[in-house]
């Protein structure tokens, strides 16, 4: 059974959960258990232990701390939650650290 991961909550319900930083083992079974799929880690640094869990997919879009998206990054999102979406995998958590706003994403 995973622990929640800090400050995990759900920006869009059932579809799209955001903004704790997923540091133990426990933490990827935890959004395992809510049937998430996809991490999408908009950090330049992946989280730690993320092979700890392997039903869990790694997206890295590495997003320089501070700034916002680019484009293509967003463009890049759109195409990892479009091909979850096909394979019934919809469920997604997405990870940043410091960032503007993870409003760019939220409009899926």
């Amino acid at each position: 059974m995973g622990v929640q991961p800090p400050n995990f909550s759900w920006v869009l319900p059932g579809r799209l959960a955001g903004l704790a930083l997923p540091r133990l083992p426990a933490h990827y079974q935890f959004l395992l258990d809510q049937g998430v799929r996809h991490l999408v880690s908009l950090t330049e640094r992946g989280p730690p232990h993320n092979d700890s869990c392997p039903g869990l997919t790694l997206h890295r879009l590495r997003i320089p701390d501070f700034c916002p998206p680019a484009p293509e990054q967003i463009d890049r999102f759109m195409q990892i939650v479009n091909e979850a979406n096909a394979r019934g995998e919809g469920r997604m958590y997405l990870h940043l650290f410091p960032a503007p706003s993870v409003e760019p994403f939220a409009n899926f």
